[in-house]
């Protein structure tokens, strides 16, 4: 499985989900232009087999499905139908088979209270060759997680991604737990937390 730091920007008070797929196996890469409606795509020489069935990532988003199992050294990879065109030298990887598998995903911090929440729940998709798992707060959730932000902080995504630690920063991590308790830890990073701002309250004269 491909390991990644991700830190995580969480609002007080609104629902949270984060959707990942788990990735194993080395890159796979195209050698040619593929059409919409092809039936193979051509490869490098794959480093591994792949069972018939099998999901694979090309991209940020397409997903294909291996319609016949290959070898090791296969330079052609039998698919269903792909939707989409495929560039030349476009990268991909197999979703990983999570069939059996158990997660969860805790959350540490200094600013946890006995109410806050102890993790994000994990949610699989329901094909388990997807590798698609949802972590999820829900706003009931969230709202009793201290905030560690100010009011006003402005922060993008670059920012987040490459934000060094704080004292008041939590920390989460995702482990799989496999059949045969194999464990795993495909993501880890920090959390950080915007305060939820309520209306003034209302006075009745």
């Amino acid at each position: 499985m491909i390991p990644a730091d991700l830190n995580l920007y969480i609002k007080q008070g609104a629902s949270y989900v984060l959707s990942v797929t788990l990735l194993q196996g080395d890159v796979i890469r195209t050698t040619t232009d593929v059409l919409a409606g092809a039936v193979a795509i051509s490869v490098e020489p794959i480093r591994q087999a792949i069972a018939s069935g099998r999901k694979l990532l090309l991209g940020d988003d397409l997903v294909l499905t291996v319609s016949a199992a290959v070898d090791v050294g296969a330079v052609s990879l039998p698919i269903d139908p792909t939707p989409l065109p495929i560039a030349k030298k476009t990268k991909g990887w197999i979703c990983a088979d999570l069939t059996g598998c158990t997660a969860s995903a805790p959350i540490k911090g200094k600013l946890q209270t006995s109410t806050s929440p102890s993790q994000l729940t994990p949610v699989f998709d329901t094909d388990p060759l997807s590798g698609r798992i949802d972590l999820m707060l829900l706003h009931t959730q969230t709202s009793l997680l201290p905030a560690n932000l100010s009011v006003g902080t402005i922060i993008t995504d670059e920012v987040l991604q490459t934000r060094q630690r704080q004292s008041n920063d939590y920390d989460w991590e995702m482990e799989i737990i496999y059949p045969d308790d194999r464990v795993e830890s495909p993501y880890k990073g920090l959390i950080v937390v915007y305060p939820q701002i309520l209306p003034p309250a209302t006075v009745t004269p």
